[in-house]
């Protein structure tokens, strides 16, 4: 029987990577995080129905969130989407992260220096969906099977999440009213309150269409490596300054190797391999392209391969001390002493997204050569590679959740639009 109903969504969002949403200040760094009121990170409703959407097709999209186009044929949305909030209590790490372009010589280019900040809470964000229709709408099903995917898929929120930022975890829960039978109960409601969703069902997540493939490579690595960052920390003994620069450090506490890091290694030597093997200028262009920059390295759209961010756990720290010597004279260089904290050995995941459709089986075989060059050695990430840091071997391979063998990489690579 036909019905009239109203439908509350409480999405909860556990964060998995750094978040890094951007308020348009610049106070602190050259691109602030947006804060609410609190001072606490916040994700706003448009930018959460904007990432719901972007999982739609046109029609699709169109029919639940209504129909932008001008004139007679706009449509009013029938979800009302609540912005993403953390509890007045949660305990949130705040870090300024640096951000440098390199040429293909991975030598830093002239005024691309900036620095960004991020966010890290163990404490999950919490969002109200509210949908409003008869219980034959043909928008309900879709609502269901969107957010049943981002249930079992997560979502990523803000700038660069295909170089790993914002990446998170979701758990639904759905409460439903009838009307007139819930009347009562739905004016008693109170989507706000903390135990409002105590007695909801939850959604289930459930695949939807695969938009991407995912490679999963478990990392050794074979020595020492590190990402950067520049620190003027004292040092636990008073009368001693701290290193000049350490490792790049997550909110576990862990180093980490970006995203960046990894599209930027990957791309220059994906360039570098078709050098070698006489690529054509087209060929460059495209795989330039892939990761989202026109020929002239300048970025331009949305990246068909996203990196994760890999945090290293089982390693050391050591530190070391050296300083430039002058070449005539063999002596130490004038104000050319530091420190530096790098990071040995250590077990990690890289994970690289491919999306559907957007690589040919050429650039497919392409990116798998690169990964078995990371294996050999000839890969590397992170700084200092000339003297030997940023090295791994690869472990373990899946491929969408099965095992591959190193051997089987370029032949599943090849088959895996089919």
């Amino acid at each position: 029987m036909r019905e009239k109903l109203k439908l509350y969504y409480c999405c909860r969002f556990t964060q998995l990577s750094p978040l890094r949403l951007s308020g348009g200040k610049n106070d602190r760094t050259d691109n602030d995080l947006m804060l609410d009121s609190r001072g606490l990170p916040m994700i706003p409703g448009s930018a959460l129905a904007g990432v719901l959407r972007g999982r739609l097709t046109r029609e699709e999209a169109n029919l639940l969130f209504g129909r932008d186009t001008v004139g007679d044929a706009m449509t009013e949305s029938a979800v009302l989407v609540g912005d993403v909030a953390l509890p007045a209590d949660a305990k949130v790490r705040f870090t300024h992260r640096d951000g440098v372009g390199l040429d293909e010589h991975k030598v830093a280019v002239p005024k691309a220096k900036y620095d960004f900040e991020t966010a890290e809470c163990s404490a999950p964000y919490t969002a109200v969906i509210e949908w409003s229709g008869w219980s034959d709408d043909p928008a309900l099903p879709l609502l269901d099977d969107l957010l049943a995917g981002a249930a079992a898929d997560g979502l990523a929120f803000g700038g660069r999440t295909t170089r790993g930022y914002g990446r998170m975890a979701a758990e639904i829960h759905k409460k439903v009213f009838h009307f007139p039978a819930d009347l009562d109960a739905w004016l008693a409601f109170d989507p706000d309150t903390a135990d409002a969703f105590a007695d909801a069902d939850a959604v289930d997540g459930r695949e939807t269409v695969p938009q991407e493939n995912v490679l999963c490579a478990e990392l050794r690595m074979t020595g020492s490596f590190i990402v950067r960052r520049y620190t003027s920390d004292v040092a636990v003994d008073e009368d001693k300054s701290g290193p000049d620069y350490c490792a790049l450090e997550n909110g576990n506490g862990r180093p980490v190797l970006p995203g960046t890091g990894w599209a930027g290694a990957f791309r220059h030597h994906m360039r570098a391999m078709l050098d070698e093997m006489g690529g054509t200028a087209q060929q460059k262009a495209d795989v330039n392209a892939l990761f989202g920059y026109s020929d002239d390295g300048v970025l331009k759209k949305r990246s068909a391969l996203a990196f994760d961010e890999t945090e290293i756990s089982g390693g050391q720290a050591y530190t070391l001390t050296r300083n430039a010597l002058d070449r005539f004279t063999a002596g130490t260089a004038s104000k050319a002493l530091y420190t530096s904290c790098v990071q040995q050995g250590g077990q990690g995941t890289l994970t690289i997204r491919l999306r559907r459709g957007a690589l040919d089986v050429f650039q497919r075989q392409l990116l798998g050569a690169a990964l078995l060059d990371l294996d050999r050695g000839y890969l590397t990430v992170g700084g200092e590679n000339s003297v030997g840091r940023g090295r791994a071997t690869i472990t373990a391979l899946t491929l969408n959740g099965y095992p591959l063998q190193k051997e089987d990489l370029l032949h599943a690579l090849t088959e895996v639009e089919k």
